[in-house]
């Protein structure tokens, strides 16, 4: 079973000023979103992880980067998705407004 929680790709994930840090970021949000598309990951495994996922994807969402932006976007869909039935409207209140700053993302 594939682990999140304090594994590389959260890890990874934080914000770092260095370049080379922005580069390894994106690649992470998008590695992360492909594992929770592809099933890759238990479900009691997100669920375990959901609120130490959610901060650094809300930082990633600040990104300079368009793309870690948009692959921030897409884990958080993805992981939307997995987590039917445990996400709560208090959690879906936090994450509205962070998605809805991304509409007019450019």
């Amino acid at each position: 079973s594939f682990e999140i929680g304090n594994d590389f790709l959260l890890e990874n994930m934080v914000w770092r000023p260095e370049m080379a840090s922005a580069v390894i970021r994106k690649a992470a949000v998008y590695c992360l979103s492909s594992v929770i598309e592809r099933k890759l990951v238990a479900r009691s495994t997100l669920v375990a992880s959901f609120s130490h996922i959610l901060p650094v994807l809300f930082t990633d969402l600040e990104d300079g980067d368009f793309l870690t932006r948009k692959y921030s976007c897409l884990t958080l869909e993805h992981l939307l998705g997995e987590l039917k039935g445990f996400v709560t409207g208090d959690d879906i209140n936090r994450i509205y407004p962070e998605l809805m700053k991304r509409l007019n993302d450019s």
